[in-house]
């Protein structure tokens, strides 16, 4: 926990709601946030970011939740994939309500890979990052384990032409949609249960789209939209009903066989995986211009990163740390370890401690305090 500074003004603690206010208060984040680095990296050249000491457990939430009281967007890198969910949910207890965790997806993008649930929330994290901007009235923290941050994602144009906006009153050809979905590489089953898989019977068919929370049931009179909700796959009960709603359908892309003749060939195309489809960009591209990125002991996740891509097939689905960082350039990148080197001007000492340092005498604890 924060330790607090002899000078500072006494702030009232209700809840963990408040201790953002209170460190961005003790350490003048506004301030330092706007320093301007002055020590260069030795090989690159590059500015070094901000570092913050003092960052583990606990306080790396804390830390990411302080910095959306200056940039309402921030990403935070982690070193392990586990880290993302319990830091997320951290970030969630100091009062930041919309938080979400990127994950690795072993899927390639194509064709089945859609009914992948971690591509799945891949997609949703992707399209909550699409539609934001600086007049989001909310801020976002989204936690990445550093191997699903270097693992490519779809184009923002590739994943603006798969998605198609379905409205109430629409007039379109349920069998339009069925075809559109059969042809990114949905399943047609009786009941859907897993993202990338749809089930039609008479004037309703139910879509559950990998870049959706929930199944999505459409209902037609004729070739009218009549509504949309979404529906618990277990239950099938509905849980919200929609005006309009966005689904993806990124699948595999329809090209060509070689072997085919050029001319005169009227067989359809074949279905052939492409190991650059859907992993045309990284998760830059979809971040809004005031992101703030805190890397949590780069050390170790440079170390993490290194690691995966030594053991992945298609290393071309991925980029280095280093190729990630070298995309981050236009963003406030940070660092956050537990004990941070370099100059005053480049370091801000969060002073925390541990729980069981206090388990002394009233006293001492008075006095650390």
């Amino acid at each position: 926990m924060p330790t607090a500074s002899k000078n500072a003004a006494p702030m009232k603690l209700r809840s963990l709601r408040d201790v953002p206010a209170i460190l961005d208060a003790k350490v003048g984040l506004g301030e330092v946030l706007g320093r301007t680095p002055k020590r260069k990296a030795k090989k690159s050249n590059d500015p070094v970011p901000l570092a913050f000491s003092g960052v583990w457990g606990g306080i790396r939430g804390l830390l990411a939740a302080t910095l959306t009281r200056h940039h309402p967007h921030v990403l935070v890198l982690l070193p392990q994939a586990v880290d993302a969910d319990i830091v997320a949910g951290d970030v969630s207890s100091f009062g930041i309500e919309d938080v979400v965790a990127l994950p690795l997806s072993a899927g390639d993008g194509t064709g089945s890979s859609i009914r992948d649930a971690d591509y799945a929330a891949r997609l949703q994290v992707l399209q909550r990052l699409r539609a934001r901007d600086q007049h989001s009235p909310k801020p976002l923290v989204v936690t990445s384990y550093i191997g699903a941050a270097i693992q490519r994602v779809p184009s923002v144009s590739c994943l603006e032409k798969a998605t198609r906006e379905l409205s109430v009153g629409d007039i379109v050809d349920p069998e339009d949609i069925r075809r559109w979905l059969a042809e990114a590489g949905f399943a047609a089953v009786t009941a859907v249960q897993v993202p990338g898989e749809f089930a039609s019977r008479g004037g309703l068919l139910d879509v559950y789209s990998p870049d959706q929370p929930q199944p999505i049931r459409i209902e037609w009179f004729d070739d009218e939209i009549e509504s949309i909700r979404r529906f618990d796959a277990a239950t099938q009960r509905s849980s919200e009903t929609l005006s309009k709603v966005e689904l993806a359908a990124i699948g595999t892309q329809p090209v060509k066989s070689p072997f085919a003749e050029e001319e005169n060939n009227d067989e359809p195309l074949d279905l052939v995986v492409d190991d650059t489809v859907g992993a045309e960009a990284t998760i830059v591209d979809y971040l809004p211009e005031d992101t703030v990125v805190l890397v949590i002991d780069p050390s170790d996740c440079h170390q993490s990163s290194n690691a995966l891509l030594a053991r992945v097939a298609k290393t071309e689905r991925f980029v280095s740390m280093k190729e990630l960082l070298s995309e981050l350039k236009s963003h406030k990148v940070v660092t956050g370890t537990s004990l941070a080197e370099g100059a005053p001007t480049d370091v801000v000492d969060l002073h925390t401690a541990s729980a069981d340092s206090f388990a002394t005498s009233l006293d001492e604890t008075k006095s650390k305090v």
